[in-house]
């Protein structure tokens, strides 16, 4: 009775540990300021036709959209704020908030107000929603009960500590649900079955880039990359936690997502995905890419002042 009481006793404090006393403030702190920046030039971008996509004379009109996606619980600040003003000024402050994430001000507020005005967005006109829209949604929600501080006493873990723990653990765990769910859903497709579907992707013209009609003269490469992917985000839930397997889960992850990017027009959505691995990265990895990251703006800012004393 004893040896299992231990037992318990033991679960339960690796259980606590992992949800409410794990440090990831480095990873989050880095994760934000990547996500942030990312967010913020893709719904800048997407402001070009902020009346086309959300306005009322737009795509989806209001009243229209109760008829197409029936459902109470879409709610939306759009249904109180009409009119093009409204959506403009919601829109730059959706911005502004997102800008405040990336430069880590203001502590959880922006965070607040972003994953509101996000949530608002997507139901406005949820015709328009694709991956990267969806998937923000949940770390925005994590962001917002983020701990923000960088620096604590050593030891302390109060409330604030704890329900960065959390959000620190979410957003990994979110990363492997996202991953695990798409996997385990390819297993409903005979296409992934009969290992077609990579060039079924690359054969369609309205999703290809360039053409691949070569790689048709290639079938075992075809079925080889459609596997690999396949098993690969099925079993990333359980091999990203080995420390020495995840190195090579997480460069087949950039591969990957890279690979699709040149495949098919949607950068942002492997941007966003490859943004995600920096919460897997243990503090001494980021804390080195930053230091190079900062030491290549450093080299092009003094060349840009000696091109510019050049030219006096």
């Amino acid at each position: 009775m004893k040896w299992a009481t231990a037992k318990l006793e033991a679960a339960w404090r690796l259980w606590s540990k992992f949800w409410f006393e794990s440090d990831g403030r480095t990873q989050m702190r880095v994760f934000r300021t990547a996500l942030g920046a990312l967010l913020f030039t893709y719904y800048l971008i997407r402001s070009m036709d902020l009346s086309l996509y959300f306005g009322e004379a737009g795509i989806t009109p209001a009243n229209a959209l109760t008829e197409i996606l029936p459902g109470s619980y879409r709610l939306t600040i759009f249904s109180w704020l009409t009119g093009d003003t409204a959506l403009w000024v919601c829109n730059w402050l959706y911005l502004g908030a997102l800008l405040a994430i990336m430069l880590g001000r203001l502590g959880r507020a922006p965070a607040i107000i972003a994953f509101i005005l996000h949530v608002s967005f997507i139901h406005r006109s949820p015709a328009i929603a694709y991956g990267v829209d969806l998937i923000s949604n949940f770390f925005l929600l994590y962001f917002c009960i983020a701990d923000y501080r960088m620096t604590r006493p050593e030891g302390c873990q109060d409330l604030r500590a704890s329900l960065g723990s959390v959000a620190y653990r979410l957003s990994q765990l979110q990363v492997c649900i996202i991953y695990g769910y798409s996997g385990l859903h390819k297993l409903k497709s005979p296409i992934w079955w009969r290992g077609e579907a990579v060039w079924d992707i690359l054969a369609n013209s309205q999703l290809a880039r360039f053409d691949y009609s070569w790689i048709s003269h290639f079938p075992l490469a075809i079925v080889m990359l459609t596997y690999a992917s396949m098993l690969w985000e099925i079993y990333f839930p359980a091999l990203i936690w080995s420390k020495r397997l995840r190195p090579y889960v997480l460069l087949m992850g950039v591969g990957m997502h890279l690979g699709i990017a040149v495949s098919i027009n949607i950068p942002f959505f492997g941007a966003l995905m490859i943004l995600t691995y920096l919460l897997f990265l243990d503090d001494a990895a980021i804390l080195s890419a930053e230091r190079k990251v900062t030491g290549v703006f450093k080299k092009i800012q003094v060349r840009r002042r000696v091109s510019d004393r050049s030219y006096v």
